[in-house]
């Protein structure tokens, strides 16, 4: 065993531990080490001074620690706060809040704009389900009034009433049952809803009688109904549907006369389609909305700055029944000028 000198250095300090095998001592272990009296008054006041920097570095660590907690919690609940109003909001019936957040995290900026999407979601379709109303009294103005135009026709004396006239007037009812079902699918693809019955007939007689019945609802508003119709043209197509073009397109026409207003028919048989020209000299249509008439609930009247009451709906069912027999439609016009429906069928 080493006895180190102790100098001043320390007091050395010897523990002694046995070694045991089955309750027998079979050696002896002795640890020697030197306690801290070797050190100086500055190196203990070095140990004092380190021991309670610990202390105080525990403390403020904990202390920066609570505050930046806080911090980070409001960062997360303010932006849930903020979410929690909207949803609030929209759940009273107030669509137009929007929850605007600030955060790093993905996840509630995710919840956020989903929020958004939702109220977005839910804005447009109130908004649709307020003008389905005007666009169902849009589509069913035409033949209501041309029901009524034909009986005080005959109340007036201007119409007999006879079997004739009673049939067309049946006929009216029964197309605007078939508009009435129509209506059902309005939020529906259009085309893959609309129940298309196919005959061959004479499109030139059929177009002949239309115009016939439209003619005395333009004379009465002293507007001008004339037509240019190429004699005994075949086509296949729904007959019905072809009517429920042109109510759509002639009373389109209708609404945005001017006075001396006039409206030209015309039919044309080329080599593989059967071209319908439907042209007005009414107000014309701005350029910029032009390209969405044919879309359902797009206001291109508010353009045109009468208070008429369509929206388009006419348009859209229109474009519809033509694409669903192969064809196509399109429109041109100028501003004050009118303007003209051109639609192509296959033969």
């Amino acid at each position: 065993m080493i006895n180190p000198s102790l100098n001043n250095n320390g007091n050395y300090i010897e523990k002694t531990f046995y070694l045991l095998d089955n309750n027998k001592v079979v050696g002896t272990l002795i640890i020697g080490y030197i306690d801290n009296s070797y050190l100086t008054e500055s190196a203990m006041i070095f140990k004092g001074t380190l021991f309670n920097s610990f202390i105080i570095s525990g403390i403020i660590t904990v202390l920066l620690g609570f505050v930046i907690s806080v911090f980070l919690s409001k960062g997360l609940t303010n932006p849930i706060l903020n979410i929690t109003h909207t949803a609030n909001q929209m759940r009273s019936g107030n669509l137009e809040s929007r929850s605007i957040v600030k955060t790093n995290v993905n996840e509630i900026s995710e919840l956020s704009a989903s929020i958004n999407y939702l109220a977005e979601t839910l804005q447009n379709q109130e908004g649709l389900r307020k003008r389905y109303a005007l666009d169902i009294s849009h589509e069913l103005r035409t033949p209501l009034t041309t029901l009524k135009s034909h009986l005080e026709a005959m109340v007036d004396g201007v119409w007999e009433i006879s079997r004739e006239h009673l049939n067309i007037l049946i006929k009216e009812i029964d197309g605007l049952t078939k508009l009435v079902d129509d209506l059902k699918n309005t939020f529906k693809d259009l085309e893959g809803q609309l129940n298309i019955n196919k005959t061959y007939f004479n499109i030139s007689n059929e177009l002949e009688n239309i115009i016939s019945e439209f003619k005395p609802l333009y004379s009465k508003t002293g507007y001008l109904l004339e037509s240019s119709i190429e004699k005994n043209v075949e086509i296949l197509m729904d007959k019905y549907r072809l009517k429920q073009i042109m109510y759509n397109l002639l009373s389109n026409a209708m609404k945005y006369l001017n006075e001396d207003g006039k409206v030209i028919v015309r039919l044309i048989k080329e080599d593989r389609y059967i071209k319908i020209i439907v042209k007005d000299n009414g107000a014309g249509i701005k350029e910029k909305d032009l390209p969405f008439i044919f879309e359902r609930f797009y206001r291109a009247d508010i353009s045109r700055n009468r208070e008429t009451g369509g929206t388009g709906l006419g348009l859209s069912i229109t474009k519809s029944i033509v694409e669903a027999h192969g064809g196509k439609i399109c429109a041109e016009s100028q501003m004050n000028k009118g303007t003209k429906f051109t639609i192509l069928l296959p033969i």
